[in-house]
């Protein structure tokens, strides 16, 4: 038996997994805030499922991870894979990141779990090189490749940090000047606070979520959704040329689902098919992650364990 967790800042969820699938019925999802840490809310909920004894653990983190060892962006959780193998009998444990749990879902995901943004080409390989790209409370990627209906490796990275693209700048130095300096790096501009802060530039109006700043609840946030889609389009074309994703781009996150979802993703479309400068080989399109559950489905079916 193997639990798998995918823990974020706020929220947990856990379920059990056997055979690289999840046991159905058996994900629940929980606050951070009421467990003291992981192990804590770990023995909680094998005790209420009746699990004696674990053969695996696979932990999805959204942070940084290191070797076996990491820690929550945004709280105070940290994790030891070894620390937890002596509290679970024995039990293997791996770390991953969340971005990489997510590459080792993509050939479980159902045709239900994703949502085409741009079709991408004809002739485009269905494995190789693959790319997730999370944007949510932070920003990062994962480069994964794909074969014979697996995910065989995916590499880490903190993209996020990385100065901005010059497109994304240019676009942004056009539209709010001088302030656009206060967008350094990818993270500055395409995360929660990044869309916040962008939006009170652009509109002058503060204290607005990045949830209702790309509602497109009134015509000022749907032009702000328009023009920050255009920008994940600026930022798309450079991952491709970094990456050559052939098997595509799959987005994730609660920022991407805001802006690819609905009708700002033919924004998004238009910026980012524009012709390139140099000519790309056949790359299958960007796709939208919708399963909730795709990270522990990518713990369920990870053999790094």
């Amino acid at each position: 038996m193997r639990l798998v967790a995918d823990i974020g800042g706020t929220n947990a969820r856990l379920a059990l997994a056997r055979e690289g699938l999840l046991l159905p019925g058996t994900a629940q999802s929980f606050r951070n805030a009421d467990h003291p840490g992981f192990a804590a809310l770990a023995v909680r909920y094998l005790e209420a499922s009746g699990v004696e004894r674990l053969d695996s653990m696979v932990i999805a983190v959204a942070g940084p991870v290191g070797a076996g060892v990491a820690r929550l962006t945004n709280h105070d959780w940290s994790f030891d894979a070894a620390e937890l193998a002596d509290r679970f009998d024995g039990a293997r444990v791996v770390l991953l990141n969340d971005l990489a749990a997510l590459g080792h879902a993509l050939p479980a995901l159902s045709a239900d779990g994703l949502a085409t943004v741009t079709p991408g080409s004809d002739d485009a390989p269905s494995e190789g090189q693959a790319l997730v790209a999370g944007i949510g409370t932070g920003f990062n990627v994962c480069s994964v490749v794909l074969r014979s209906g697996e995910t065989v490796l995916s590499m880490r990275a903190e993209f996020g940090h990385v100065s901005l693209p010059g497109a994304v700048g240019r676009a942004l130095d056009a539209r709010i000047g001088a302030a656009a300096a206060r967008f350094a790096t990818v993270e500055d501009c395409f995360s929660g606070a990044g869309v916040s802060a962008m939006f009170g530039l652009v509109t002058g109006r503060s204290g607005v979520t990045s949830a209702e700043a790309l509602s497109r609840q009134d015509p000022t946030s749907a032009e702000f959704a328009d023009f920050y889609a255009g920008l994940v389009g600026h930022l798309a074309r450079d991952l491709r040329m970094a990456f050559m994703p052939e098997a595509g781009i799959h987005f994730a996150g609660s920022v991407a689902r805001a802006v690819l979802s609905g009708p700002s993703a033919a924004r998004f479309a238009e910026v980012y098919s524009a012709p390139t400068a140099v000519q790309l080989p056949a790359m299958a399109g960007v796709r939208l992650i919708l399963d909730d559950r795709a990270a522990l489905r990518g713990c369920a079916a990870s053999s790094s364990s």
